[in-house]
């Protein structure tokens, strides 16, 4: 999982980058509301331009005070150099047929085909009324789409890329708790380690810091802002060294340099654990730092120990915990270690997930670039019956689509041609690539077990 989103998050660093323009040309002194539908609301800003940073284009949205409901897309429009103008601009409706309530209004000014924006946010409360479902032969009842569940990682990363921290700490505060899930299981509060996962980037260092030492700066008790600035760190320390865990070798300059930001990360989560490890999040960052930097075994087993103590059901800590194990690090494999781990998850979270996380943990590791994949099934100690089972647990809970592709995948993986058939209908049309192994892809499972005139 920590590869897999390297690309991805190649756009993160763009949008943070964005987020402190170094000049703020557009001004909104005012707003007003001049027409409102259910689908829309026309708004008056009045707003001045004083042309220093060339053709500028503004838009606006409405969001929660969180940022999990947000409108659905900005139309943005050029505006003219001048004063005191009156422009309006037109807000739309968050996602889902229910009933909305927004409480923020965001004007997004932007040099016009260019990344770099300015951000001014209003209190503004609104509501959205329900609106008719599109068909109407069968009665359903008024959905919305809370974009902390359908897609938590754009919640985070919007809130972010505005530089409302306050927001940021909200969602990440309501997101602390077991039953914060996303549509395929995971913990929602999983997505600020993804939207924060500096490790393979190589760019913008100096402003990703600069909005990190703000965020801390705004709220100095945010447990969120911590552990952003130790993530950051321990980023920084794997940006000069380089992205290759088995490397022999590496620069001794390279090496001292990463020891010493790591030790850094690792002394911020100290310094403010007394309010910042009252959550899952600060436990899993301090694990994987001490196994980055090799600390001693009895460390990484107490910070791991203590972590699911406080928090048995965050399926990160163990997915960190268990990649030591694998072949990622270079080593020999410890797959007995890695399956009794997976066994001890199941015990300590079938309160809320049954049998799920078996599936859940080996179909993570997986994920891994540096793990013999392709053979996960043959050579390490998990069960396909007893993985089978977990899957078919998991999509209960959770029938997303990751989910669904993934058990497809381990279906022809381990030669099951009937629960691939079973499985296989409900992802077409939904195919996730990354949950497939280069050859054992959608495309060779199909000729293999489905018939083709």
């Amino acid at each position: 999982m920590r590869y897999l989103l390297a690309a991805c998050l190649s756009l993160v660093i763009l949008l943070f980058g964005c987020a402190t323009s170094p000049k703020n040309s557009v001004s909104i002194s005012s707003f007003r509301v001049v027409q409102s539908s259910p689908e829309s609301v026309e708004i008056e800003l009045v707003a001045s331009n004083d042309g220093t940073s060339g053709d500028m284009c503004l838009g606006a949205i409405a969001k929660s005070k969180d940022g999990s409901v947000a409108s659905d897309g900005a139309f943005y429009s050029e505006m003219p150099v001048g004063q005191a103008m009156r422009i309006t601009r037109k807000v739309m409706r968050p996602k889902g047929q229910g009933t909305h309530q927004t409480d923020d209004l965001v004007v997004d000014a932007i040099e016009c085909g260019k990344q770099k924006a300015q951000f001014n946010i209003f209190k503004w409360s609104h509501v959205w009324p329900a609106i008719a479902p599109a068909t109407t032969s069968i009665e359903q009842p008024a959905k919305n789409e809370d974009i902390g569940t359908t897609n938590p990682w754009f919640a985070l990363l919007s809130n972010l890329k505005q530089n409302d921290f306050a927001a940021s700490d909200a969602l990440l505060g309501k997101w602390n708790a077991t039953r914060e899930r996303d549509q395929n299981g995971a913990w929602k509060l999983d997505s600020f380690r993804n939207v924060l996962f500096y490790k393979t980037m190589h760019q913008s260092w100096q402003q990703n810091r600069f909005q990190i030492e703000k965020w801390r700066t705004t709220n100095p008790d945010s447990p969120w802002a911590v552990i952003a600035e130790a993530k950051y760190w321990a980023s920084y320390a794997w940006h000069i060294r380089g992205n290759c865990t088995d490397c022999k070798d590496v620069d001794p300059v390279a090496m001292q340099i990463f020891n010493e930001r790591m030790r850094h990360a690792e002394q911020i989560l100290l310094k403010a654990k007394g309010f910042a490890a009252k959550n899952p999040l600060w436990y899993e960052t301090y694990l994987e730092i001490a196994i980055d930097a090799k600390r001693d075994e009895g460390l990484i087993q107490k910070v791991f120990t203590d972590g699911i103590r406080q928090f048995p059901h965050f399926q990160p800590l163990y997915v960190a915990m268990a990649e030591q194990w694998t072949p990622l690090y270079g080593e020999k494999a410890d797959w007995e270690k890695v399956d009794d781990l997976a066994n001890r998850a199941v015990r300590l979270t079938s309160d809320t997930d049954g049998t799920s996380d078996y599936a859940w943990i080996y179909s993570q590791i997986s994920l891994e670039p540096g793990i013999e994949r392709n053979n996960l099934l043959q050579e390490s100690m998990v069960s396909w019956p007893k993985m089978r089972d977990a899957f078919e647990d998991l999509i209960k809970r959770y029938p997303g689509e990751e989910n669904l592709n993934a058990f497809a995948a381990f279906a022809c993986r381990a030669n099951d041609k009937e629960t691939y058939l079973l499985i296989r209908p409900r992802i077409q049309g939904h195919i996730h690539p990354e949950r497939w192994p280069s050859n054992f892809s959608p495309d060779v499972c199909d000729h293999r077990y489905m018939q083709y005139s």
